[in-house]
């Protein structure tokens, strides 16, 4: 069975929210807006903030890097091209998960915005969007 789990970045706060979490409910307004929830002591549900203001909902791909690391949406990954490292961004258009090419070497071939539908247990995350986008500047692929 596929095992749905879901990240949230909070701008408001600057911090991820990672749900399941026993703690955290989430909710789907009429108005076409996701809802992330506490669930107080009390057992009363909170709201901690919607998407359509300040949080972003990424969803996880159901696949680890190499060194275990779940790997969700918005993040920066280190993903091999035909023998070349690569610098991409997971993104998700239907029908699956994509790596976004970012940065390649020069002579590879491989092109900024190529889409990659290979992400394996070979790819390494990085950073994500929020929290590392300098990864994505020019420059700063010697630095990865």
């Amino acid at each position: 069975m596929r095992e749905i789990k879901f990240r949230v970045w909070d701008s408001l706060n600057e911090k991820f929210w990672y749900i399941p979490d026993p703690n955290l409910y989430v909710g789907f307004t009429y108005g076409g807006f996701w809802l992330l929830l506490g669930i107080s002591c009390s057992g009363n549900k909170f709201i901690i903030g919607s998407s359509n203001l300040h949080l972003t909902f990424q969803q996880y791909t159901e696949v680890d890097d190499k060194n275990g690391r779940e790997i969700y949406e918005g993040d920066i990954v280190k993903i091999w091209i035909d023998g070349y490292e690569c610098i991409a961004v997971i993104d998700w258009s239907p029908p699956c998960f994509w790596a976004v090419i970012h940065k390649a070497p020069e002579g590879s071939g491989i092109r900024e915005g190529m889409a990659s539908g290979f992400v394996s247990r070979h790819t390494k995350v990085i950073g994500n969007i929020y929290e590392t986008p300098e990864l994505l500047e020019e420059g700063n692929h010697e630095k990865v």
